[in-house]
């Protein structure tokens, strides 16, 4: 066959194969059958588990929720606003505020996660993740070009890169995105070696620039420091004359690209330092680096799904390669001793899978100091797994050329005991191969290591590594055997490769379907309505935050990285708010500690949206009791049926019922009240898992209209299983007969809408998020100060001042605030007071924000420790506050200077060299021996002979 059609034949089949993997995992998300996202995660929480589209069984990746609850819903503001006309920059839905297009948290600047900005967030996910496994892969191919593999080792290695553990586990994050730059900084850095002009640094630059950009700092500085290492070994290693000035202007024009691609980023960069890494708490991460892996995390190179660490989030723990591609790095280890690349190359690839290893689970004195160093400190040593895609990726690459006995463009350096190409060496190195691989199977089953196994996934595990192990086995043996095997053999183990990929994404890539994405959900729908500008909270997991800011609802808590200010207050409010840590926030599932709070009163939470079966906090099985005033002494009831209770209760400020129950699975509970005439006056079902033995279960319910208080209503509570084999029975206290309470309203938090197994709560004492206050104390002391906010009384028309003011308000004074804009970048007002006082506003806007009354530049000073005030005089003004960052504007400028720089380097040079290409051949006779020049020689001529020694000479500085 020829050579050139064999070639086609072989790249056509894998990538064949790589479509079909494709399509498998992103085609219908792509055309939008299907959405590309776990967004069947929603069914776990209220309000969405009442819906029809709840009930699937999720098997996939849990960690996931942090993309539904954060990330979405953030870039879901973006696209609203993008629609409207608008660059926003700043959201004030969650936990007093979070950037949006003016940091790089959301990581929208990284290849790929582009398409959110213009597409629908149905489609957009899975578009998003294709745009960046092409990059990857193209930067990846062009890597491995450099290095001088062949076309087809370098689609095989290519492929790998992207589909390590650490890109598929962290789908959807900025970490993947991040984690796709670095084949390009490392392709940018070997094609400045090649050429070494000034130009070159450009593409140096602009990878850097993307790595900033990208959202995810921990993985930008390893690439950093391993990039770093890289270049200096390349030095040194094409170095060919003596002397260290050539190589340090290398290292010198380098760095210049490095801190002009950071340069670049500035514009997001600097709002990042200034908002995240000083002006956030980060104080949760002062730990992360201390914390290590078992080897068992290590496993997961080839059982990507049967092992998690309980202790940190899984995508930490994926180190997924893949048992084929491993097979294929074993023989690439065979190339590299023989020098299919430069020694230096495979030496630091070793040297950084090695280290991973060691960072990961290694203790001493060495991984101490290495966890202080910048960027490792305060990041989990799991997350330099990022760099193990292009060493991995290239061993791979190496295999292949092994086999296929491609020494590229020199022979095969010594020892020459290792025989490429499908050899009894090769089959030798398959074989331990192999068995190293069967070590992980054997830890399970010799150490019974059941703790971090996970069982449904084992099995399935097993058979996608060890029987495409055994397949690429059997593959070689029989290449050994009939020489024209060997070709097919090649091209089949690529195609495995890809296969095996099938099985991580299976379990990290999930799809929903498209009723999914933020169903309809007239609880949240009711709440946004009548929070309007102020306020509410969720209780434990109930409208999962943040999703509820995609209905429109704005939250005081919810998972951002909130001030420390903001944070301290909600902490002083509710000390359960921030129990995980870190940027997740929510408020007391047992709802108790939120009635009478002077802080949440400050900040405007008008309302509190709580599960109807959400279990108490720490007790898993006892259902959370509702607001209310319980009914004593027994209520006579009936039972109509084993499953039914019925009993006559007072209308008076009844908001719902309860009784005993006792089940072992899922099962619902309705209750139903009815007049003296039969009409129903209100209804309610609430379905949640089953209970810890005997335990008192309550049941919202609101009246559909007033009624006496003296009329006496029938109750009927009714008890169904909804899984099949479960048993669910009313049953009675220890000492009590079996009986129904009714549940009384509390006049400072009390229930406004019941339903979808969720309950909206008023809280009544509440003010409101933007008001007049003439009124105010001055606490200096930090604590004393998030104290008296969180637990004094609460007075509307006062203020509490972390220093004296300039201004003096009128004593008594009185106004009102009409709110005409509140978006995330823009509030403004009309303030009619009838002396001077402050605007209030509950927000995160010092620092962030600057203020103008009637056009003119005002003092925004701290209030309530949290917010801000403006001083507005009497009369009616208009009040501006606008998203104003210093470090955004001195960041737009950094960026554009560093762009202008980089254009220069790129078109300066060709500019110069076609002007002096014109001068050169304007100036220059014409002549004979010119024309002569024109005349083909041989390449033995003197003519050829010149031209070959001037190319030499300028070439001759590095080779």
């Amino acid at each position: 066959m020829n050579p050139a059609l064999k070639r086609r034949l072989c790249l056509g089949a894998f990538w064949t194969a790589v479509a079909v993997f494709l399509w498998i995992r992103l085609g219908e998300s792509l055309v939008g059958a299907t959405v590309f996202g776990a967004y069947d995660m929603l069914d776990l929480y209220a309000p969405w588990n009442s819906m029809p589209t709840a009930g699937d069984e999720y098997l996939n990746n849990i960690y996931v929720t942090d993309l539904i609850d954060s990330s979405i819903p953030a870039i879901a503001e973006i696209q609203t606003g993008l629609d409207a006309g608008e660059i926003p920059q700043w959201s004030n839905m969650v936990a007093g505020g979070q950037p949006l297009l003016s940091g790089p948290n959301l990581g929208l600047a990284a290849p790929g996660r582009w398409a959110w900005l213009v597409l629908p967030i149905t489609v957009a996910p899975a578009w998003a993740k294709l745009f960046e496994i092409a990059f990857g892969m193209a930067f990846a191919f062009l890597f491995f070009r450099r290095l001088k593999l062949s076309v087809f080792a370098a689609c095989v290695g290519a492929f790998i890169v992207p589909m390590t553990g650490f890109t598929i586990a962290w789908t959807g994050w900025a970490q993947s995105s991040v984690a796709i730059i670095i084949p390009m900084l490392f392709w940018a850095v070997e094609r400045y070696m090649a050429e070494r002009r000034w130009r070159d640094i450009v593409p140096v630059a602009l990878a850097v620039g993307l790595l900033m950009l990208g959202g995810f700092p921990a993985v930008a500085g390893h690439t950093l420091y391993v990039c770093g290492i890289y270049a200096i070994v390349r030095v040194i290693g094409t170095r060919t004359q003596a002397g260290w000035r050539p190589p340090l202007t290398d290292l010198v024009r380098l760095a210049i690209g490095v801190v002009l691609g950071v340069a670049l980023s500035a514009i997001q960069l600097l709002p990042f330092v200034e908002l995240t890494l000083r002006g956030g708490d980060l104080s949760y991460r002062d730990g992360m680096s201390q914390s290590s892996d078992t080897i068992v995390s290590w496993f997961t190179m080839v059982l990507p799904r049967s092992f998690s660490d309980h202790e940190a989030a899984f995508q930490d723990y994926a180190s997924y390669v893949g048992a084929i591609a491993l097979l294929l790095a074993a023989l690439g280890l065979a190339a590299a001793l023989r020098r299919r690349i430069p020694r230096g190359i495979s030496a630091l690839f070793l040297g950084v899978i090695g280290f991973a290893v060691l960072l990961t689970v290694g203790q001493g004195t060495w991984i101490d100091i290495v966890q202080k160093l910048p960027v490792f400190g305060g990041n989990p040593p799991g997350r330099f797994r990022a760099q193990l895609a292009i060493p991995f990726g290239a061993f791979a690459a190496m295999g292949i050329d092994w086999l296929r006995n491609d020494p590229g463009e020199s022979d095969w350096a010594k020892p020459d005991r290792l025989k490429p190409g499908f050899s009894r060496s090769t089959l030798a190195i398959a074989s331990g191969a192999s068995l190293f691989l069967a070590f992980p199977m054997a830890y399970v089953h010799v150490n019974r290591y059941a703790a971090d196994l996970r069982t449904v996934w084992y099995i399935d595990d097993l058979r996608w590594a060890y029987c495409g192990l055994l397949a690429a086995l059997v593959l070689i043996c029989c290449a050994l055997l009939v020489r024209h095997l060997r070709t097919i053999a090649v091209v089949l183990l690529g195609v495995g490769v890809v296969v095996q990929a099938l099985a991580p994404t299976a379990f990290f890539w999930p799809i929903a379907d498209r009723n999914e994405v933020y169903p309809d959900s007239e609880a949240l729908d009711y709440l946004s309505r009548v929070v309007g500008h102020n306020q509410a909270g969720t209780a434990g997991l109930a409208a999962r935050p943040n999703v509820a800011t995609v209905y429109g609802v704005r939250l005081a808590n919810g998972h951002s990285f909130a001030t420390p200010a903001w944070k301290e207050v909600l902490t002083a409010s509710d000390p359960t708010a921030y129990i995980n840590g870190g940027t997740y926030s929510f408020l007391s599932p047992a709802l108790t500690p939120l009635i009478d709070n002077p802080g949440l009163d400050r900040l405007g939470v008008t309302h509190i949206i709580a599960s109807s079966a959400e279990d108490t906090l720490g007790a898993f099985g006892f259902p959370n009791a509702m607001v209310g005033d319980r009914d004593e002494g027994e209520i006579p009831v009936r039972t109509p049926s084993p499953h039914t209770l019925q009993a006559e209760i007072s209308a008076k400020d009844l908001v719902g019922v309860g009784t005993y129950v006792n089940s072992d699975g899922m099962f619902s509970a309705s209750a139903t009240v009815t007049n003296s005439e039969g009409e129903v006056l209100a209804h309610n079902t609430i379905s949640r898992a089953s209970t810890s033995g005997t335990v008192p279960l309550d049941i919202p319910l609101l009246l559909n209209r007033t009624v006496e208080n003296s009329e006496i209503l029938t109750v009927e509570v009714t008890l169904t299983a909804t899984a099949p084999g479960t048993t669910v029975m009313l049953d009675t206290d220890n000492a009590s007969p079996r009986r129904l309470w009714g549940i009384r309203r509390n006049n400072s938090f009390y229930p406004v809408y019941v339903g979808e197994n969720a309950v909206v709560y008023e809280r009544a004492n509440a003010l409101d998020r933007f008001r007049f206050a003439s009124d105010y104390d001055v606490i200096s002391d930090a604590s004393d100060r998030v104290a008296a906010v969180a637990q004094s009384p609460v007075d509307a028309n006062s203020v509490i001042l972390s220093e004296h003011p300039k201004q003096t308000p009128a004593t008594k004074s009185t106004g009102s605030v009409n709110v005409e804009v509140d978006t995330g970048d823009l509030l403004s007002f009309s303030v009619t007071s009838s002396g001077g006082g402050w605007l209030v506003v509950e927000q995160s806007v010092l620092g962030r924000f600057s203020a103008t009354v009637d056009g003119n530049e005002a003092e925004l000073i701290e209030a309530d420790h949290a917010g801000g005030a403006v001083f507005v005089p009497a009369g009616t003004h208009k009040v501006v506050l606008f998203y104003d960052l210093p470090s955004e504007r001195i960041g737009a400028y950094v960026t554009v200077s560093a762009a202008i720089a980089l254009l220069i380097l790129w078109f300066l040079p060709v500019v110069l060299s076609r002007r002096r290409s014109r001068r050169i051949s304007g100036d220059a006779p014409t002549s004979s021996a010119d024309n002569a020049a024109d005349i083909p020689r041989p390449e033995g001529t003197d003519l050829h002979a010149s031209a070959t020694a001037r190319s030499a000479s300028s070439n001759a500085k590095y080779r």
